[in-house]
């Protein structure tokens, strides 16, 4: 985001700090916080007002993301049906099974509930506050195949949410939202936080994202295992 915001410095902002997810029984990693609370240090030097905030973690948000979620991946095309359908992942097979199940009424009330919490976020968070300020993801990065070697569907969508239950937030509102690499754990991995603006409010994000990536620094580096 630098070059597109070069020249470009954020206003002085009000941020809220949202350090755990809406997401019941999940608890963000110790270096994800660690990254959060290197990143509200960077805020706090650069002159923005940085307060915590907590929203009550909502299993009925959850379970609508979920049924949206399914419904999508029922409804990307094969050209063959039955042919291609057995040649998916078998993850993808299982949520194109879920996604069949949810009734029209379900899907309807699930929508309502995304835009709902869109216009909540609209006249009450950001009234206050400027931008949202989250972990990216709940845990450090993970290996690869970590979540298609568990042969229990349910048990990889289980880990799948808590591990991304954060940006979720942003997909079933519209808003902005980027994501900022400015810390890297003991073991040389990335570790980014998000930030999420008003409708609309790229701008702002861009701005703040270039302005936290300078004075992050070091972000040419890679980690030794690449």
């Amino acid at each position: 985001v630098g070059p597109l915001a070069k020249g470009v410095e954020p206003r002085q902002l009000t941020i809220a700090v949202m350090p755990e997810p809406m997401l019941p029984d999940v608890t963000a990693h110790a270096d994800c916080h660690d990254a959060l609370k290197h990143t509200i240090e960077l805020l706090a030097a650069a002159g923005h007002r940085v307060e915590e905030m907590e929203m009550s973690p909502d299993q009925e948000v959850a379970d609508a993301f979920g049924r949206v979620w399914s419904v999508v991946a029922s409804q990307v095309a094969l050209e063959d049906e039955e042919e291609d359908e057995e040649s998916l992942e078998p993850f993808t097979r299982y949520m194109r099974d879920r996604g069949r199940a949810v009734s029209g009424r379900q899907l309807h009330a699930a929508l309502t509930t995304f835009r709902g919490i869109g216009q909540m976020l609209t006249d009450l968070i950001f009234e206050v506050y400027d931008v949202i300020l989250t972990p990216t993801l709940a845990q450090p990065p993970a290996l690869i195949g970590e979540f298609t070697t568990d042969t229990d569907a349910n048990a990889n969508f289980d880990r799948m949410t808590a591990f991304m239950p954060y940006t979720p937030l942003y997909n079933i509102t519209g808003l902005p939202a980027v994501t900022v690499p400015v810390h890297w754990n003991d073991q040389g991995l990335p570790i980014g936080v998000m930030l999420g603006g008003r409708y609309g409010d790229e701008a702002t994000l861009t701005a703040l994202a270039a302005q936290l990536q300078s004075a992050a620094g070091e972000l040419g580096r890679r980690p030794e295992i690449w």
